[in-house]
Order: C-alpha cells, then structure tokens, then sequence
C-alpha cells in the first residue's frame, strides 16, 4: 500500500503506551483507510483508517501521504466514535 511509513514523534510523546510498532501494525491490518473530508482537491491527502495492533487493541490513525508513495502517521489512539462516524463504522 505505502513504500514507506513514517511515524511521527507526537504519537509516542502523547500516548507513551502506544509504540511505533503498535501503529505500524494496525496501519498495515487496516480494515478502512479513508481520505479525510477536509482534504482539499489538489492538496496533500489526508487519511483516517482504523486497524488492529499487535497488542489486538483496536486503532484510529490520521496520516498524510508523502510524494514519494509514503505516510506521515501523526495521530494515534484508541477507535473513538467520532472517528467510527467518520470512517463509515456507525
């Protein structure tokens, strides 16, 4: 899906207990991935996805793709309902 996946410092420094790997995996067994509907045409894309971890706890991640076919992750944590919304899950 992406050549490469970049996770961004904040994710760890705002839920420690969330690890790199935590992300990695749950954006790789992603189950929908969705552009945001605050992208503008054009712009850099921003996706929302949900996915399971390697702890099996369940994950919304926001991203912005890179030009070079990767992503930024910079936001990580457990599946609200307001993102459940979001990306179709209610």
């Amino acid at each position: 899906m992406f050549k490469t996946i970049i996770i961004h410092l904040r994710i760890h420094q705002r839920r420690p207990e969330i690890e790199d790997e935590d992300v990695i995996t749950a954006w790789m067994n992603a189950f929908v991935v969705r552009e945001r509907t605050d992208s503008s045409p054009g712009a850099v894309r921003y996706l929302a996805a949900a996915g399971l971890d390697r702890k099996n706890r369940l994950l919304e991640m926001i991203g912005v793709e890179t030009e070079d076919d990767g992503v930024v992750i910079y936001h990580a944590m457990k599946l609200t309902d307001k993102m459940k919304t979001e990306l179709g899950l209610l």
